[in-house]
């Protein structure tokens, strides 16, 4: 779930790297989103896909691959793997719900203001893991991906969340190659 972030045609981003750029609302975020996007549905379906998929077909074939439910248990149990993968410098215990409304997130480059990434992670992963289903994962991509610098940044996050799910095996892990 944390380990390099692939992109289509441009270097791997990490998941430190990614927060860092969300917390902000930076245009950064959204893009290495949409770069994310892209680069699971060509290990997924090719480059055929990616160039030449109708925008029906493209949702449809990514909304498929998504697991029936979340990578992780709760919300704890990504916060540990999160601290334990060293994106999150704290360890922290999940509430039983988000700490902050939707719109506390909303545009924060235009807003000048940045928030906390273990809140944000909180947060997104409350949001992802309580409305799990194929029409939130990709609303949340194409929203995040038009809106550019007024995007949510919540959503931002719960995207990434979703599109790490799906992410074929040895794309994303550096620990799948073994040491001789």
């Amino acid at each position: 779930m944390f380990d390099p972030i692939a992109q289509l045609d441009e270097p791997p981003r990490s998941w430190s790297a990614f927060l860092a750029k969300a917390v902000k609302g930076s245009h950064k975020a959204a893009e290495w989103l949409v770069q994310a996007d892209l680069a699971v549905a060509e290990s997924l379906g090719g480059r055929t896909l990616v160039e030449e998929a109708d925008d029906a077909e493209y949702e449809a074939f990514l909304s498929r691959a998504l697991p029936g439910g979340p990578p992780f248990e709760g919300v704890q149990e990504l916060l540990r793997a999160a601290h334990a993968a060293r994106v999150l410098r704290t360890h922290v215990v999940a509430r039983s719900e988000p700490l902050h409304e939707r719109a506390h997130y909303d545009q924060l480059w235009t807003r000048g203001d940045e928030v906390s990434p273990l809140l944000l992670l909180h947060d997104a992963a409350h949001a992802c893991f309580e409305d799990w289903n194929q029409r939130s994962f990709r609303r949340l991509i194409n929203e995040v991906g038009e809106a550019q610098l007024t995007y949510n940044a919540r959503d931002a996050v719960a995207a990434m969340i979703y599109l790490r799910a799906i992410q074929p095996p040895g794309r994303h892990r550096s620990s799948s190659r073994t040491r001789s």
